[in-house]
């Protein structure tokens, strides 16, 4: 792996108008320097498409959040919204044109899929209760398959460079990390914090800390939030260089494997857990070379998650209510047992909702991305959405044992603990955090159509 001469460059540009928008924003009380950077860089990347506009996609999802609390005090609500629409208007507008130049006349099961998907999620839009907290909701909710086309829509990747780049700012986010982590609350409202929340809300709840700490042990501890300020997004994103380090770089760096091991377990999440587990599950499968073996492996694996869904779900009753782990599992099981076939609307449920302070509004379903999603768009929108993310698995593992190419082992593990963790995780499905997983495996599909393309011609 390494970094070449331009990405540095990229780097240093990129610190640079960091830096001048937060002194524009603090003097002139404007992000008016920020936004019209980034509508260029929008256009730019939108033709282009290519390796350098997921490295300005990385730079926006590592950055977007810190950049946002110290400008807080110079900038307005509306200025808040905007950049971080201006993010993913890059991500909807290479989607759509991807999606219209090459697949309105080439549907395949996942296309099938993904069009069922938004039919869904329109007819569920219509019904919400507000039209702010439907398409609030529709942004999460199509985060897998937005930023799955996205990353189809881009050319001539090379695989070795981003992951590269992404192991260069793991460091930096952990680096960073380990200073902010030493901040009381306190000093990060001085900083900021207080009216970046109020900016990002609408000043509609107090600013909380909440997600800055971890029961989860038995005991009150503080987590790494870095940059994104939050540690879900920040452990997902340490969590592929993570992965890197010790899968596919093959120069054997202790050190860069001890750093970014101390900076994934600072988060204290569960992802990490998930991650981890993927991992060691992933690895052991893709030796198996029998196809009978292969079967076994996944029933026993089947049968061991089921067993220990049915100890954990009579465990679960002796837990704190305030434990987040009691929480996710006990509104994984509300949505299978609440499930509707057609959703209840777009909003209906969600912090989102909670903070609006919408009527009828049923908080049980919060902590899983599942149940989230069974409550809004029903057993229908689920299934296609969990189809969709099965197919993305199917062919990162079947390239996986075509090319032996290690970051598509990266991406492969990456899809299957996106997939797992969304069971019992709301956040598991964010933009900042798990984005990029979707972003690589839209790339890693372009490389299996190639290698079957290939393959065909060969015969």
């Amino acid at each position: 792996m390494k970094i070449v001469e331009k990405d540095i460059k990229i780097l240093y540009f990129s610190f640079v108008v960091m830096l001048f928008s937060i002194l524009v924003a603090k003097l002139f009380h404007t992000a008016v320097f920020l936004e019209g950077i980034m509508v260029i860089l929008l256009l730019v990347c939108s033709v282009n498409r290519n390796t350098h506009t997921v490295i300005y996609f990385v730079m926006c999802t590592v950055f977007q959040n810190i950049i946002l609390v110290l400008m807080s005090s110079g900038i307005s609500s509306r200025e808040t919204t905007t950049i971080i629409i201006l993010k993913e208007s890059l991500v909807y507008i290479c989607a759509i044109v991807f999606f219209l130049k090459n697949k309105i006349y080439d549907f395949k099961l996942q296309e099938v899929l993904c069009v069922i998907f938004v039919i869904v999620s329109i007819f569920n839009l219509v019904r919400a209760q507000s039209i702010n907290l439907g398409v609030t909701a529709l942004r999460q909710i199509t985060i897998i398959v937005t930023c799955y086309y996205f990353g189809c829509s881009l050319k001539n990747v090379k695989l070795e460079k981003i992951f590269s780049f992404i192991v260069l700012i793991s460091v930096i986010v952990g680096i960073i990390g380990i200073g902010l982590f030493f901040l009381n609350d306190e000093q990060w409202i001085q900083m900021g914090y207080a009216d970046y929340w109020n900016n990002k809300t609408g000043a509609v709840t107090k600013y909380s800390f909440t997600n800055f700490y971890t029961y989860d042990l038995g005991v009150r501890l503080k987590r790494l939030v870095s940059t994104f300020v939050d540690p879900l997004a920040c452990s997902h994103f340490i969590g592929i260089g993570f992965l890197v380090v010790f899968i596919a770089d093959n120069k054997n760096s202790y050190i860069l494997k001890i750093l970014i091991t101390i900076f994934l377990l600072m988060g204290i999440t569960k992802s990490s857990v998930v991650l981890i587990v993927s991992t060691i599950l992933i690895l052991n499968y893709s030796k198996i070379n029998l196809r009978y073996l292969r079967y076994l492996f996944l029933i026993t694996c089947i049968i061991f998650g089921l067993v220990a869904i049915n100890i954990l779900s009579i465990k679960v009753s002796s837990l704190s209510q305030s434990t987040s782990i009691s929480n996710h599992f006990n509104a994984f099981i509300y949505g299978l047992t609440n499930a509707t076939l057609l959703g209840n609307g777009l909003g209906t449920t969600g912090y989102n909702a909670l903070i609006m302070g919408l009527e009828n509004y049923d908080s049980n379903y919060n902590e899983s991305f599942f149940a989230l999603s069974i409550a809004q768009i029903g057993i229908v929108g689920v299934i296609t959405i969990y189809g969709f993310l099965f197919i993305c698995i199917k062919h990162n593992y079947k390239l996986y044992r075509i090319t032996n190419n290690k970051y598509i082992l990266v991406i492969l593990i990456l899809s299957i603990d996106l997939f797992l963790e969304s069971f019992f995780s709301a956040s598991s499905i964010s933009m900042l955090g798990t984005g990029l997983y979707c972003v690589l495996n839209g790339i890693s599909y372009s490389f299996y159509k190639e290698e079957v393309r290939r393959c065909e011609l060969e015969l």
